[in-house]
């Protein structure tokens, strides 16, 4: 609702918009579902991560980005994501995660998810043409993980890590697979 809350004669008279960014949790899904016979009730689980909106006055041209770009505490960019260039209204959720080790690849099971961002403040830099805005959204912890800040960071170093190494692979393999079809 934030948007609603925050729209305005000079909000939509701006080139774009970044609104505030309510805070995210990474939490952990939860699936035990025990015995319940026939009155198991599920429901759709929330969206997870930081849910980004941007209002755009007008659509950009067409070879123009409209990017968001995730920075750590230290100013350090952790994630860039493109987003819509829709005319009005346009929202996209961050998943909470660093780059991945193969960028503008989906997770599967041949490339691994990266790694989470451990709690803190993170700048979203919005740039669309000419405007670029920024805003800072925070991330918490799931109260029931009990897991201190330096067991975090040193679980997310290791898997950035382990995700840059994946990456190098994944590259190394995509040469050696087009040295094949050359040499056929």
């Amino acid at each position: 609702i934030t948007p609603l809350e925050q729209v305005s004669e000079s909000v939509l008279d701006s080139d774009a918009h970044l609104f505030d960014i309510r805070p995210a949790e990474r939490f952990q899904y939860y699936d035990n579902k025990g015995f319940t016979h026939h009155k198991m009730f599920i429901a759709p689980n929330p969206l997870f991560g930081a849910i980004i909106t941007y209002y755009l006055k007008e659509e950009p041209v067409e070879e123009a980005e409209v990017t968001l770009t995730i920075l750590d505490q230290r100013g350090s960019e952790i994630r860039r994501i493109e987003g819509t260039k829709k005319q009005g209204f346009n929202r996209l959720n961050w998943d909470l995660r660093h780059e991945g080790a193969i960028p503008g690849e989906e997770a599967s099971r041949s490339i691994p998810r990266a790694p989470f961002v451990i709690p803190g403040e993170y700048t979203v830099k919005l740039a669309a043409a000419e405007t670029q805005i920024t805003a800072t959204v925070t991330v918490a912890l799931d109260p029931r993980i009990k897991t201190p800040e330096a067991e975090l960071i040193a679980q997310r170093d290791i898997a950035l890590e382990l995700n840059q190494m994946h990456g190098e692979g994944y590259r190394a393999n995509q040469k050696i697979e087009n040295l094949e079809k050359q040499i056929e």
